[in-house]
């Protein structure tokens, strides 16, 4: 489950929370919902971050209105369903839900 942020007038959600709605509005109510999506693309991080693994390995998920950056629990390839999770500290996570590999 990911914490995401819903404008209360026009229903947008957004993720990472927003200041102002494209809509013009501050007011958000915020809930706890799924998000998966389809991995598009992929990179391996070799100079990380104190407390992160090396190489770091990082997604681009399309889960339709939301485009999110991710770590990644494991490699998957471009085309897998990821679901994402929301870690420690609102690290967006992404583990593979469907494994999806080349000729199938």
């Amino acid at each position: 489950m990911v914490r995401v942020q819903v404008c209360r007038r026009c229903g947008r959600i957004n993720l990472p929370f927003k200041y102002r709605c494209k809509c013009g509005s501050r007011e958000f109510d915020y809930i706890e919902m799924n998000i998966e999506g389809t991995l598009v693309a992929t990179t391996k991080i070799f100079i990380t971050p104190k407390g992160y693994p090396s190489p770091l390995l990082v997604g681009l998920v399309d889960a339709g209105n939301l485009k999110l950056l991710v770590r990644l629990e494991e490699e998957a390839p471009v085309g897998n369903v990821i679901e994402v999770v929301q870690a420690d500290g609102g690290v967006l996570v992404g583990r593979p839900k469907k494994l999806v590999t080349d000729g199938s």
